[in-house]
């Protein structure tokens, strides 16, 4: 019989978190990001392709500038929030290749002018970051997906144009030039990546939040909604193959790699995204709202019963992120019981719980410093994805 990839969920045990264990979680874990992966003179990338908000030093920087949105005089080793993003945005970074493979939420470059405009509060910034922008909406091939891709470039502008409002009128322009090229090519948005992968196919169609149709669908709403009426037909689409169980498949049904489909239960596949995503837009669909309703309610029902994983909870593949497939209050705090740091290191202890962090643990996306977003945004009603849509 094979392996479980999640723990059994007991509902006569509703577990709970002390304010205490919140404050105190989201402190070590902030010291240990400060400790193990400390600002540098000199910056250098994974692997080319591998950093950005979601894996590179800009990550950290973001996840501070947002600590002290709600703690500014939190103190971690000696210096407050501010002080440490200012010091992950500095240092010498290695140039990033940037193109259509590479132009989304992991591309260290774009997400260091994004992030940078957004701290400095500096149009040079939001210049550098939309220059990039005519080779990249000129061309229709690449990745269109939110990780890889224009949805995570459409990300990275409505985050300059967030904190920093001032730049609206560079920044919409660019964002619009985005939307467009996107819509040109899609939906379906079809990636190739011209030789092998690990599914034995050159060809993806993601359906969830980080590299497929929805993710996508998101960041086009989220930066513009009037594009709503435009992508109904595909948002009813994703209705229509959520499953029985409430879950989703992580490629389309009938796709070349459908047949590869892993059955999983997380923020990057499956329903925990889905649900999350479905929230953040359900508003401009009135008409489709009491169907997106009993999509949710089924993807929360699966999220419940399976996901509760056994992988190091984090936010992209991990228990964390499930978590805010619900509202706050019981069931949220049920799971994130489950993700405090002693709780963790017991799993290890046990052989209950494996890495799964690809060796990036300061990564703010499946790195165990994600989890101080978690308890960061506990009580937050909706936008608790870090670098998805909290804005």
């Amino acid at each position: 019989m094979p392996k479980l990839a999640y723990m059994k969920n007991d509902p006569s045990v509703l577990l709970t978190v002390s304010q205490t264990e919140v404050d105190d979680d989201l402190i070590e874990l902030l010291t240990s990001a400060v400790q193990k992966f400390p600002p540098s003179d000199a910056w250098k990338s994974v692997r080319v392709g591998v950093g950005g908000i979601y894996c590179g030093r800009t990550g950290v920087a973001y996840l501070f500038m947002n600590v002290d949105k709600t703690r500014p005089n939190l103190e971690i080793e000696g210096k407050r929030p501010i002080q440490w993003a200012a010091a992950y945005l500095s240092g010498d970074r290695e140039p990033e290749p940037i193109t259509t493979l590479s132009c989304g939420i992991f591309n260290e470059e774009l997400s260091f002018c994004a992030v940078a405009a957004a701290f400095y509060k500096d149009t040079a910034y939001v210049q550098k970051l939309l220059k990039y922008l005519d080779e990249i909406v000129s061309s229709n091939e690449g990745a269109f997906e939110y990780c890889y891709g224009r949805a995570g470039l459409l990300y990275l502008l409505r985050l300059v144009r967030s904190w920093f409002p001032e730049s609206a009128e560079l920044v919409n322009p660019g964002m619009d030039s985005v939307i467009e090229n996107i819509m040109a090519n899609g939906p379906p948005w079809i990636l190739d990546m011209g030789g092998t992968n690990d599914f034995g196919t050159v060809r993806y169609d993601f359906v969830g939040p980080g590299h497929g149709r929805m993710g996508i669908i998101v960041q086009i709403l989220l930066s513009n909604s009037t594009y709503a009426s435009k992508l109904e037909s595909a948002l009813i689409e994703l209705l229509d193959i959520q499953q029985e169980d409430g879950n989703w498949p992580d490629q389309w049904p009938g796709s070349q790699a459908s047949e590869k489909n892993r059955h999983l239960v997380q923020w990057c596949h499956g329903a925990p995204g889905m649900v999350q995503c479905l929230v953040a837009i359900r508003e401009f669909f009135p008409h489709l709202q009491s169907r997106i309703d009993d999509s949710i309610a089924e993807g929360r029902r699966i999220t419940w019963e399976k996901g509760l994983l056994i992988k190091e909870p984090n936010f992209c593949h991990g228990t964390t992120g499930n978590a805010f497939a619900f509202p706050p209050g019981e069931k949220r705090d049920h799971f994130l019981a489950h993700t405090t740091e002693q709780r963790v290191q017991e799993g290890y202890a046990a052989g209950a719980i494996e890495n799964c962090d690809y060796g990036i643990t300061w990564s703010v996306a499946f790195g165990g410093i994600s989890r101080a977003v978690g308890w960061l945004w506990r009580d937050k009603e909706r936008g608790c994805y870090l670098g998805f849509d909290d804005v």
